[in-house]
């Protein structure tokens, strides 16, 4: 399971970024999954929630959007988007694609709290 391994990752990139902020607690994680990466959501979420256990990341939500696989083929530069099992162009029959989309794992936001947001004062 892959995921734990990626979801320790996160809450390690989180709670640097949470603590290096001094916030207080972390509310919610976004992420964006490629495609090819072949991360199951509802492993990834679960191991989020193991993985944040006793940090500042603890109860967070996490968000995943998953991108889909886009590749440009390297001997005729059509765009198109290959299934995980089959990187074959559908205009020139290569299988030689450079993937543009689909094969990362990003952090894209973190939500959060400082002291004075969760003593309800404004700032």
């Amino acid at each position: 399971m892959h995921e734990l391994g990626i979801a320790t990752e996160i809450v390690n990139a989180t709670v640097k970024a949470a603590a290096a902020h001094g916030a207080e607690r972390v509310s919610a994680v976004a992420v964006e999954v490629g495609a090819l990466q072949l991360v199951d959501v509802e492993a990834l979420c679960a191991a989020f929630a193991a993985a944040a256990a006793g940090t500042l990341a603890a109860g967070a939500r996490l968000d995943v959007r998953e991108v889909p696989l886009q590749a440009v083929c390297r001997v005729c530069g059509t765009t198109y988007a290959p299934a995980i099992d089959d990187y074959q162009c559908p205009r020139c029959h290569a299988a030689d694609p450079e993937f543009v989309a689909g094969n990362d794992i990003m952090l894209m936001s973190i939500d959060l709290e400082t002291a004075e947001e969760q003593q309800g004062e404004p700032h």
